[in-house]
């Protein structure tokens, strides 16, 4: 859901539904990440993996989308070719020109490093200073003009790695309370209400998004998260289609809205339903396959297929 909203942000005056704040949903995805990172990682981390084979797996699980993702925008938009190897664009006002939202995989990458690096010997006073510190600094970028939509220029990169560092890190906390408190899932209905909350989040405009953003960011998507976790929702194939279609939605709607649906006018309003579709599609015949195939080539267990 949370990559629809964004696809819906970025749609603009072209998007069949207003989402003014859907910029939202990468903090979301910040924070799903750290949870599901500190959940599927720490362990291993903790039996001897290597910074080396950690950063093999997560550019297993992240790279074949980006490269999909940069080449839709390459054919479409145009780029330079230094964009495949996730190098920023250092002579455009934009990281990455030709497909925005590929700032925020590579800030990801950065803060999974540091993870690797420093999760385990970061305990709750560690993990609190970072918590504090980013969310000081949080709370001063959602003063922004634009609020927390900042990241994929160069001007408000620094605003999008504060971003990355408090959400990503609030989602490792949120993990380690769940082992801490021993929570178990239990199947409930109440999952599903979580779908239409990010939409409530997420559409109300406001004048000054300040507070409201800082508020959600800070708080509010830490416990979706942490409910998420804690409900398991009744009709697991629809949450599981869902998840699947999230990552490529995410990396290929921004060159599809901004070069296709923008120039060639209503009668491409399809395309916001087949976008989903071509995300599964991709998910199912391209993401996981090649992800398959490079973890044999690298003698490296496939990692979980997560949305993170």
């Amino acid at each position: 859901m949370a990559a629809i909203l964004a696809m819906l942000f970025h749609g603009g005056p072209t998007s069949p539904i207003a989402m003014p704040r859907g910029y939202l949903a990468v903090d979301m995805f910040f924070v799903l990440s750290g949870f599901v990172i500190a959940q599927n990682y720490e362990p291993r981390l903790a039996s001897g993996m290597t910074l080396r084979q950690f950063v093999r797996q997560r550019l297993i699980r992240v790279y074949p989308m980006f490269f999909v993702g940069t080449l839709v925008g390459l054919l479409l938009w145009g780029a330079r070719p230094f964009a495949f190897l996730m190098i920023p664009d250092p002579g455009n006002p934009v990281l990455f020109p030709s497909n925005g939202p590929m700032w925020s995989l590579l800030f990801e990458l950065i803060v999974n490093v540091l993870f690797a690096l420093f999760a385990l010997r970061l305990g709750p006073r560690g993990l609190g200073a970072i918590l504090a510190v980013s969310g000081v600094l949080l709370w001063f970028a959602a003063k922004a003009p634009h609020g927390l939509d900042a990241g994929a220029f160069w001007h408000n990169a620094p605003a999008g790695m504060v971003r990355t560092v408090y959400s990503f890190t609030a989602g490792v906390a949120a993990f380690r309370l769940h082992r801490h408190l021993r929570i178990e899932r239990r199947e409930t209905p109440l999952a599903w209400a979580l779908l239409p909350l990010l939409i409530v989040l997420f559409w109300p405009d406001y004048e000054n998004r300040a507070l409201a953003d800082a508020l959600v960011a800070l708080f509010v998507l830490p416990a979706i998260v942490w409910l998420g976790a804690m409900w398991q929702a009744p009709g697991a194939r629809a949450m599981e289609a869902l998840g699947a279609m999230s990552f490529p939605l995410y990396c290929i709607h921004l060159p599809i809205i901004y070069v296709v649906i923008a120039r060639t006018g209503p009668q491409a309003q399809v395309l916001y339903l087949a976008m989903p579709v071509m995300a599964l599609a991709l998910d199912r015949y391209v993401d996981r396959p090649v992800r398959r195939v490079l973890s044999r080539l690298g003698r490296a267990t496939a990692p979980a297929l997560t949305p993170a």
